[in-house]
């Protein structure tokens, strides 16, 4: 027994596999009992029986040998090896068991204390597939970029946990389960329903840990979430005994965990949508930003109103989509730097008008960490607020332009009466008194001509409204005026098309239009010595006519730009200051709309949209 002992010792000396322990201890079981052809068997609760560690496929079934006596053991060639009151092995001697067993008693104690190594070494060895499994499964979320791959990535982590020569993911459709992704064999590409895979993992939701077909070592999982099978995983191997009872553990905590990523990862798909959803649903602008001032969400009105959204990546910089001194960008910088709240600010951008509002959003500590701002376009209001102020302005000027009219006609008709009476009245030798004479009927005349003006731009216009070419109407009106332009050396440059459509409206007022804007061109032309006078004019239709005026004279200056269409403001010599109140009255009578550029000493130009309709 000490030589037995001794040898065995040294058999177990080394490297701990398990394989070449038995195949050694096999080897002096069978020197020491002079018996040939002796296999071991262990309990294995997956094949409900005890199957061979060497040399054999035979297979006990252990529930029927339990039942048997010792000498019907020792009939059927079999000795239990029992540890911890539980058959845990047994010997099968084919040729039948040795007469001499003196030493077999010392042989198996020292058998089955290798095997109480053998079990909690498996024990151990579980604990590690499993915390392995949650190692594989944590390390490869990390990799995942799209969470839709979360299942689609079970494939690769259960290679790190078997060897397998086949492994196919199913997802379950009406059908049955339907290979979606597979790695090495190619597997059955469906399981339908009348299949006892499908039986057991969608009707029992229970995995299996079997034989299939070609496959020896067969797994197979159900993929649950929230206590619904949406498919399944398989995975077979071509060598017998491939796979253990902890692997099956180990790949049904993979894909358990994986499953439930996957079922979180589609419902926040699903909040996420329904949320941009609603976002987009608003009609007013959203724009998130956090505490380093990058973009972290906007919605479809947004983008509508700044496609420069668009381009707008992960962790871009405000900075870096609006430019340097841009409305919002004013307001987020107040409002993260200074902790200013907006509430309906208004503010111009690009021509367009903005009512804001912005709010700090802030963590449990009350630390700004981002701002919000909504806005709405609110051009339209402040336009429809433009034509109601603008319309009380007429009501007023046309009650002051009628008391004028009352108060000081009827004076000026007795001075200028009383003008020409002198004149008439004056000798030969007089002359110096009749050029005095001369300029107060004149002042008279422009002070009558300056009434009649404003009379003509308070009091309501009717409209004869008839279809006309804009085209014809400026030619017409530059040929009024063509006597001016050739004393000012004016090149005039037209791009006025006989294809465009025919306009509705008042043909008189528009004269009156090009007359007012050609002699505003020509006025600031006039004043221009240093460079070729140029007046382009150009009409264009797109749903909608635009036409537009440009000249190169001496231009208007940023402050006078704001007061350029108040009443009886103007910066010419002559003028009445009247002249482009009117010709805004006039458009905006036709519901269009005028606009003004210039750059003071280079260029003004006029823009007028009207609509196609007239």
């Amino acid at each position: 027994m000490k030589d037995f002992s001794r040898s065995l010792l040294e058999k177990v000396k080394g490297p701990f596999k398990y394989e070449n322990i038995f195949r050694n201890i096999l080897e002096i079981i069978s020197k020491g009992t002079e018996s040939k052809d002796i296999v071991l068997f262990v309990k294995d609760s997956q094949v409900r029986g005890m199957r061979p560690l060497t040399g054999t496929d035979e297979f006990l079934d252990i529930s029927i040998l339990e039942k048997l006596t010792f000498d019907e053991l020792e009939e059927k060639n079999v000795y239990f090896l029992e540890f911890s009151d539980e058959n845990t092995g047994a010997l099968f001697f084919k040729h039948g068991i040795p007469v001499t067993l003196e030493q077999l008693p010392d042989i198996i104690l020292s058998l089955i204390l290798v095997l109480n190594n053998f079990i909690m070494f498996r024990e151990t060895s579980s604990k590690i597939t499993r915390l392995s499994a949650l190692y594989e499964i944590a390390r490869f979320t990390d990799m995942l970029v799209n969470p839709s791959n979360a299942l689609f990535s079970l494939v690769k982590i259960s290679r790190s946990i078997v060897d397998y020569d086949s492994c196919g993911l199913y997802i379950l459709d009406d059908q049955g389960l339907q290979l979606r992704y597979f790695h090495g064999i190619t597997p059955n590409t469906i399981y339908r329903k009348d299949s006892n895979i499908y039986k057991a993992l969608i009707d029992e939701k229970r995995p299996l840990l079997t034989h299939h077909e070609n496959m020896k070592s067969f797994i197979a999982i159900p993929l649950i979430t929230s206590e619904k099978v949406i498919g399944g995983l398989l995975i077979g191997s071509l060598r017998s005994y491939k796979f253990s009872n902890d692997d099956l553990v180990a790949l049904s905590i993979v894909s358990s965990q994986l499953s439930s990523m996957d079922n979180l990862f589609n419902t926040l798909i699903s909040v996420k949508t329904l949320t941009t959803d609603i976002v987009d649903s608003i009609k007013q602008g959203i724009i998130t930003v956090n505490f380093e001032k990058q973009i972290n969400l906007y919605n479809k009105k947004a983008l509508d109103e700044f496609p420069q959204l668009k381009k707008v990546s992960k962790n871009t910089n405000i900075n870096n989509v609006f430019c340097k001194g841009h409305e919002l960008i004013r307001l987020i910088n107040d409002t993260i730097e200074r902790g200013i709240i907006y509430e309906n600010e208004r503010v111009e951008i690009n021509a367009k008008f903005y009512e804001i509002n912005s709010f700090a959003l802030k963590n449990e500590s009350q630390y700004i960490v981002g701002v919000v701002v909504i806005f709405r376009d609110i051009t339209e209001v402040v336009e429809m607020e433009d034509r109601l102020r603008f319309r009380d302005k007429i009501i007023t000027i046309g009650e002051l332009s009628a008391s004028i009219a009352h108060e000081i006609k009827n004076p000026l008709a007795g001075i200028k009466m009383v003008a020409q009476l002198l004149k008439s009245e004056l000798s030969e030798d007089e002359t110096s008194k009749e050029e005095y004479v001369q300029v107060i009927l004149g002042e008279v005349d422009r002070l009558d001509k300056l009434i009649n003006e404003l009379n003509d731009y308070a009091k309501p216009q009717s409209q004869v409204i008839e279809s006309f070419f804009l085209s014809q109407v400026i030619n017409s009106v530059l040929f009024l005026l063509h006597k001016d332009i050739q004393k000012h050396d004016i090149e005039v440059r037209s791009e006025l098309s006989s294809l465009l459509p025919m306009f509705k409206g008042d043909r008189n007022q528009f004269k009156q239009v090009f007359l007012n804007l050609f002699r505003n061109s020509i006025n600031a032309l006039k004043e221009a010595k240093d460079r070729k006078r140029e007046l382009d004019i150009s009409i264009t239709f797109d749903e909608g006519f635009k036409i537009t005026i440009k000249d190169n004279g001496i231009g208007i200056s940023e402050e006078n730009m704001k007061k350029i269409f108040n009443i009886f403001f103007t910066t010419f010599k002559e003028g009445s200051g009247l002249g482009l109140p009117i010709v805004q009255k006039i458009i905006k009578n036709h519901n269009g709309n005028i606009k003004i550029d210039s750059i003071e000493g280079e260029y003004t130009v006029f823009k007028i949209e009207l609509p196609g309709s007239g």
